[in-house]
């Protein structure tokens, strides 16, 4: 990595002041037709691992200089060295997504450094607190993270995609909130869910495309304890980079989760028999502590026990 990206790397971070060279050229607005990224700039919250970490090197791959936001800074400033040394343009800035006050120097960080915003992908989360007797504080930090934080982010970002004449905005969310199956963690990924269709909405004439991607249960340091197979984080990242380029309202990842989230809403007293069972389960966010205890069913086999039942019911 030659030394100026080792400063670049180096000295963005939250408590940076004063002003940043501006890394990228001006270009025009992205659009649905942008054939790749290049001379764009994406901001990526949650970068430090998993989803998060494999949407930033594919975008960096597709020509986009990516800002890489997350509270661990060791795992965040690694990450922009590698992407670095394979001929991409990163920086890191360590953030607590939880604090408006980190939010708003983030952005304004990015815009000092970049001169401009044209991607907003948010996937930072807090995953554990799977009953309604989650600790009260715990309850708060969640709000905070799954909800509140891409609330902010988006109206942090959009005054800067307005000004440039378009732009993108990608929330990951969950499987959760579709199938409602995790307390107040499915509570906030409704939620999410929610306030992408109401910012898509409000921002449509604006040239910004909004989308919320629902991964299932996806291979990351997370679920290292589960078992069957599980698809990697990349194919998350892959319908990421998708509907930047095409975009598209809801992306379920993988597929087949499909059929468990239609079959819950067609028969919603199969699910509320089965889909308890699988409060344990861990989920995929980055912020999820590693130690929790594992439900008697998972909610993959709760899911197959919904399809089955919806199966006989369909044959009667």
């Amino acid at each position: 990595m030659n030394s100026t990206a080792q400063t670049h790397t180096a000295t963005l971070d939250a408590t940076t002041d004063g002003p940043l060279p501006t890394l990228v050229k001006r270009s025009r607005p992205l659009t649905r037709n942008t054939p790749t990224l290049r001379g764009r700039v994406a901001l990526v919250i949650g970068a430090s691992s998993g989803i998060g970490a494999a949407t930033a090197r594919l975008l960096a791959r597709q020509g986009a200089t990516v800002v890489l936001a997350a509270r661990r800074e060791g795992p965040l400033h690694a990450l922009a060295r590698e992407i670095e040394q394979r001929g991409g343009h990163a920086l890191a800035v360590p953030t607590d997504v939880s604090d408006r006050t980190a939010i708003d120097a983030l952005v304004a960080r990015t815009i000092a450094a970049c001169g401009r915003l044209d991607i907003l992908v948010n996937d930072a989360g807090i995953g554990a607190g799977h009953s309604i007797m989650t600790a009260d504080a715990r309850m708060e930090r969640m709000l905070a993270v799954n909800l509140l934080a891409p609330a902010r982010l988006m109206q942090a970002a959009l005054p800067h995609l307005r000004r440039q004449g378009g732009g993108s905005i990608v929330n990951i969310g969950s499987i959760a909130g579709e199938m409602g199956t995790s307390g107040l963690y499915s509570a906030t990924t409704f939620g999410l869910r929610g306030l992408t269709d109401s910012v898509r909405r409000e921002v449509r004439s604006d040239r910004i495309a909004v989308t919320l991607i629902e991964p299932g249960y996806i291979r990351t340091p997370l679920t290292a304890g589960r078992r069957g197979r599980m698809p990697g984080p990349e194919v998350v990242a892959r319908a990421v980079a998708a509907v930047i380029t095409r975009p598209r309202r809801t992306v379920v990842m993988p597929w087949y989760w499909r059929i468990p989230i239609i079959l819950t809403q067609l028969f919603p007293g199969v699910a509320d028999r089965y889909l308890p069972s699988a409060r344990g389960e861990r989920v995929r966010h980055e912020d999820t502590p590693a130690a929790e205890v594992p439900a008697e069913t998972s909610a993959t086999e709760a899911a197959e026990t919904i399809t089955e039942q919806a199966e006989e019911a369909l044959t009667l």
